[in-house]
């Protein structure tokens, strides 16, 4: 959906040197310029990315075009792009944005809550209270093992964590337990067999398996069942 820029919060850090904005949506985005210094292919790779977690079923923030008007960039004159010592203007015009998802009290009350709604859920988490207030009892809470509320399934994250860290351990001592009986094996004989068809086929498995990025694989695996040869957990 696109949305116009209205005011500038801060500038991020990262080789893409994005900024943050509020726009005219009242959401605030991560705004990448079509001029940045990691090349447009780089926006058009995380608009790729986003359209296909959307069609995995995939939590990820809703990208946007932002425009940029030229009044907006005459007014923050920060805006622009810092290659070395010299200093690089944003042209006007539309720009890739990603949603930021930096309001825990709209996160819970929703894109449609009313200004009241908003400022009674930040109540309720404090967040009206000074940044220092906050800090501190974070850190009572978190000494007495009280690590919060997740937004996400509305529960205790420490009965979370007691819940799903046995299957986290039990799949990495698996998957160590695999690693080690076919790794060494396999490392063994294509020392001893050098360039033969076992280490040809090793060095290929290996190749594959590091090049495949651990994400996407797990990605294709939430979905498919990559034609029922890997069983699933």
């Amino acid at each position: 959906m696109p949305v116009d820029a209205r005011r500038l919060i801060r500038k991020m850090r990262g080789g893409a040197q994005a900024h943050l904005m509020e726009a005219s949506d009242g959401h605030c985005y991560v705004v990448k310029f079509l001029n940045n210094p990691q090349h447009r292919r780089i926006l058009v790779n995380e608009w790729i990315s986003s359209v296909f977690l959307r069609y995995l079923g995939i939590a990820t923030p809703e990208a946007a075009m932002v425009n940029l008007p030229p009044e907006f960039l005459a007014a923050n004159a920060e805006v622009s792009i810092q290659l070395g010592s010299r200093r690089q203007e944003v042209s006007p015009g539309w720009h890739f944005g990603s949603r930021f998802p930096g309001d825990p009290a709209r996160m819970i009350a929703g894109d449609r809550a009313s200004a009241e709604t908003l400022e009674n859920v930040r109540r309720n988490l404090g967040l009206d209270r000074p940044v220092v207030e906050q800090f501190t009892i974070y850190i009572s809470n978190l000494l007495q093992g009280d690590l919060g509320t997740s937004l996400r399934t509305n529960r205790p994250v420490a009965g979370d964590i007691r819940t799903f860290l046995p299957a986290t351990l039990e799949l990495g001592v698996v998957a160590l337990f695999i690693a080690i009986c076919l790794g060494v094996p396999l490392g063994v004989l294509s020392a001893v067999y050098k360039d033969g068809p076992i280490d040809q086929v090793a060095r290929t498995v290996s190749v594959c398996g590091i090049s495949m990025p651990v994400f996407w694989f797990g990605l294709i695996r939430l979905r498919h069942s990559v034609f029922d040869i890997v069983p699933k957990l």
